[in-house]
């Protein structure tokens, strides 16, 4: 099974038994509903985050090895322990713009032999 699988199974287990406790405290005390709805939401964000914690951009989603001396392609990464291809993270278009111009103005900017003999 793959990590991003067993993450969202944890986290989908997590929740039911959240939930299922705030409705068991709920049904079986005289407290109010909201406190306990509020602590159960606090506890859901944190369990959430902390089963995540694993899912950074140099991680691979299928074992979870680091990808952070692979070389990238257009395509993503390619994880060297499982062969996933790990999609990098998308670039906003003003970036991607802004690289193409930079190696445009970079290219544009070298001398070829031809300039120099004038």
């Amino acid at each position: 099974m793959r990590l991003l699988d067993r993450i969202r199974t944890r986290a989908l287990w997590v929740f039911v038994g959240v939930v299922t406790t705030m409705i068991g405290v709920i049904v079986w005390t005289t407290l109010p509903a909201w406190p306990i709805v509020g602590v159960a939401v606090a506890t859901l964000v944190i369990a959430v985050n902390s089963l995540t914690s694993r899912l950074q951009g140099d991680s691979c989603l299928g074992c979870g090895q680091s990808l952070a001396n692979q070389p990238q392609s257009e395509n993503g990464t390619f994880c060297p322990g499982c062969g996933l291809v790990n999609q990098s993270r998308p670039m906003s278009l003003a970036k991607m713009d802004a690289m193409r111009t930079l190696d445009v103005m970079q290219a544009s900017s070298k001398p070829t032999g031809d300039d120099t003999k004038a």
